[in-house]
């Protein structure tokens, strides 16, 4: 049976809904009972929780699922990429935010070393010597939901204008994450930097560690009071619009005021400037709010919120609005990821 699902750099692991899932409304589920290879075992009962999901709109709190593990065939398309007795999560129940993307399931891309004992669906097919290489390649074109492409095992250069450039991973931050993780050096917009107001008033860039990841549609400020300033030097009409943690505007107003927005990631000479433009900006009108449309930066709050600083390093969260700007190459062997200029769109 075919599902449909999502590459998530953030996760290492496949979740997959079960046909009993009261609450997965709308999805294709998985029916175990129709397939020839599917075993039960282990059966150890797991949960899965989530700080952000595939649709713009902030969690308040974790989103999750009760799964348990077992063990099946696991094909990828026309299904010449294969594992057999992969093993895997089956869920019973979803969290309705996991489940408004319409979405079936998660296919997990992270690191390696993330997925623990058991390798990943992506990671067996690399030991297994299914790919020519362990890199994959992601090119996800803006606002075409019908247009992307994954490359397993390699890089499509046919979509890339120029050369791609890798930058290397921040090591201590990808292993502490157990993400793809790189040194921030500040961000800019329409070329002049965001800056950071400390208490004795001396102005710095927003520094610290980005967590690319792809199964996040929005970015996020490491905090309430970091989103605040940022903000405040956009526009001061931007304000906070759901105790969500998202941000944004009359559209009209969020229109008029959208800058180019560049990040520079990576360490030393290597750095590159990743820019998102100002049409990109309003992610559009939020739910419940009519005339009211939500601006790019989201902030984590409550329990959420202390999860993105590590011994004081401000953690930012990089997902789909930067991620499908460039064509991006992933290498969790070699701890890199490059970065390819897409046509009609900014460089470096």
């Amino acid at each position: 049976m075919s599902l449909t699902f999502l590459f998530d750099t953030g996760s290492p692991d496949l979740l997959v809904p079960e046909s009993n899932c009261t609450s997965c409304v709308g999805l294709t589920l998985f029916n175990p009972n129709i397939s020839s290879t599917f075993s039960p075992l282990p059966g150890t009962e797991t949960n899965y929780d989530f700080a952000t999901g595939a649709d713009s709109i902030p969690f308040t709190v974790t989103e999750g699922a009760t799964c348990r593990f077992v063990h099946d065939s696991v094909a990828l398309g026309t299904g010449e990429l294969k594992v057999e007795n992969q093993e895997f999560v089956l869920c019973d129940t979803f969290a309705e935010a996991l489940v408004i993307s319409g979405i079936s399931g998660i296919l997990g891309m992270g690191l390696p070393f993330s997925s623990g004992d058991v390798p990943s669906w992506y990671w067996t097919l690399v030991d297994n010597g299914e790919l020519d290489s362990p890199l994959y390649s992601f090119y996800i074109p803006p606002g075409d939901i019908h247009g992307g492409e994954v490359t397993l095992g390699g890089v499509d250069e046919s979509k890339v204008d120029g050369e791609i450039i890798y930058l290397d991973l921040n090591a201590e931050a990808t292993d502490a994450y157990y993400a793809y993780t790189f040194d921030q050096y500040g961000f800019y917009q329409n070329g002049k930097p965001l800056t950071n107001t400390s208490s004795n008033g001396t102005a710095s860039p927003y520094s610290g560690w980005a967590v690319l990841d792809t199964g996040t549609a929005f970015l996020q400020a490491p905090d309430y009071t970091t989103a605040k300033s940022l903000y405040a030097q956009i526009s001061p009409n931007i304000t906070q619009i759901d105790v969500a943690g998202a941000w944004g505007a009359p559209c009209d107003e969020l229109e008029r005021v959208a800058p180019d927005l560049t990040f520079t990631l990576g360490s030393g000479s290597k750095a590159l400037n990743l820019t998102i433009p100002k049409e990109y900006f309003n992610l559009g009108e939020y739910p419940g709010q009519p005339g009211i449309c939500q601006a790019i930066f989201n902030n984590p709050i409550g329990a959420l919120d202390s999860q993105w600083y590590y011994n004081d390093t401000a953690v930012w969260l990089i997902g789909s609005p930067l991620l499908d700007k460039y064509y991006t190459v992933w290498d969790g062997v070699g701890y890199r990821v490059g970065w390819g200029k897409l046509p009609g769109l900014p460089g470096f």
